[in-house]
This record gives C-alpha cells, structure tokens and sequence, in this order.
C-alpha cells in the first residue's frame, strides 16, 4: 500500500500552497489589510465594551470576529487547491456575517437566534442585510449554485489532464495546470476579496463608534452611505469585473 496520503498531508500541500501564494501575492495583501482593518475595529470594541454575551452587539461581534478566521481557512483551502470546498465555507460566513447584522437592528430575530435556537434560521438573515448591500445577496447565490448544492458544476473528483489528454485523478487539491483550473481558482480568489470587502463594510457599520474614519461608508448627516475608499473602489471595480468575466468563461466550458 502506497503513502499518498501521508506524503500529501507532510509535503505535498505545502509545496502547493506556497506556489499558488505567490501567484496571487497583490490579491493577498489587498484582502490581508481589509481584514487587518475590520480586526483593529472589533478589537477596539473588545477593549473598550464590558458587558454580558446576551446583548446583540456582543453576538454580531462573535460572529465577525469568527468569520475573518473561517475566511482566512478558507483562503488557506484555495491556496492548497481546494476551489470547491473554500467556496462552501465562503457561504457560510456570508451568513454569519448577515446574522450579525440581522440580529443587530432586529431585537426579535436576536431573541430566537440567543434563546430559541430550534426557531431560529440563518437564511432569513440574507434578505434584510440585502437591503443595506445588495451585492452580498449575489454571492451568496452564485456560491449556492456552484459550490454547495451538489450538481455536475461541483460533483467532480480534483483531477488533472496529463498526457494525449488523459485524466490523472490525484488526493488533495493541486497548482493550476490548464486554462480552466487556472479560472476556477482566479474565481475563488475573487470571491474570498469580495466576502472580504462585505466583512469589513459590516463591522464598520454595526461598530461604527470605534471607526476613526471609515473604509466603505461615507456618514452623510448621521447617516451611513456606502463610499468604499479609493483603494478599495478601485479593487471592487477590478474584481468585479474580473470575476463576471470569469463566470462567463465557467458557464461557457460547462454549458460545453
């Protein structure tokens, strides 16, 4: 019996993820200061905020505290391959992020979500934090479709094309090696900046008394309006438009 396993767990995806990390290394120092950001904010309020875990903004602060962990594991699956399954973990902190808004501006949806746990549900939460950035409810249902309900769109093995096109199936994730892998992993890279950018935006507006000066709102007579700043306008505009390109090329090879 051979080792695969093993080797793969001891070198292999270190190998991987060292190599993928350096190709996307602009993307991941953009998506690292939008996460160092939404952290100084939650930090800020730890320091500063004494209270019981009963009080909704103590709830949305563990939720957005939890979720730059999961998308940092999330990156880390991208980085060692694992398109598909870094896109199942980005959905569910796209909830637990819309959670902790929900619950945050609606005392009753806090109440079953803190003591009523079996009436509580999470999908509720995505229409009302729709309403205040309609981007998230359109991840979260391409995440939906191409990453969690199972279709031929995710259903494969992680598998590579080797010689005269022959299918090579391997453990773990992998490096790129065709065009196709190579969109599919510029997508999942898309996605992580794009629930990066709605984490950050989330934290400022629930903790907006610990901002010192905001990233992605402009505060109009008391009022928060979305303004991302220049660098990360910038970004969002890049990304977004990168990443309907690389949609269309994945429709267009599975719709083949």
């Amino acid at each position: 019996m051979s080792n695969i396993i093993k080797n793969y767990l001891k070198e292999t995806r270190f190998v991987v993820s060292k190599k993928t990390s350096s190709i996307y290394s602009e993307e991941e120092s953009v998506i690292c200061d939008i996460l160092e950001s939404a952290w100084y904010i939650l930090m800020k309020f730890k320091d500063k905020y004494d209270s019981d875990g009963d009080k909704p903004i103590v709830a949305s602060f563990s939720l957005l505290t939890k979720s730059i962990n999961s998308i940092l594991a999330s990156y880390e699956l991208c980085m060692e391959g694992y398109i598909i399954e870094s896109g199942v973990l980005l959905r569910h902190i796209i909830e637990a992020i819309c959670v902790s808004y929900d619950i945050y501006i609606n005392e009753d949806r806090f109440k079953d979500f803190f003591y009523n746990k079996e009436k509580f549900k999470s999908t509720k939460s995505i229409k009302p934090t729709k309403n205040l950035i309609p981007e998230i409810g359109n991840i979260y249902g391409i995440l939906s479709e191409f990453n969690t309900h199972i279709s031929t769109l995710n259903c494969f093995p992680n598998f590579t094309k080797g010689k005269g096109d022959k299918i090579e199936f391997f453990i773990g994730g992998g490096i790129p090696t065709s065009e196709e892998e190579s969109e599919e992993m510029k997508g999942e890279i898309c996605q992580i900046f794009l629930v990066a950018i709605r984490i950050l935006q989330l934290t400022e507006y629930i903790f907006k008394d610990y901002v010192s000066k905001f990233k992605m709102w402009e505060n109009i007579n008391n009022t928060l309006v979305t303004c991302p700043c220049d660098k990360y306008a910038y970004w969002i505009e890049m990304i977004t438009r990168e990443f309907q390109t690389i949609l269309n090329f994945e429709k267009h090879i599975v719709d083949r």
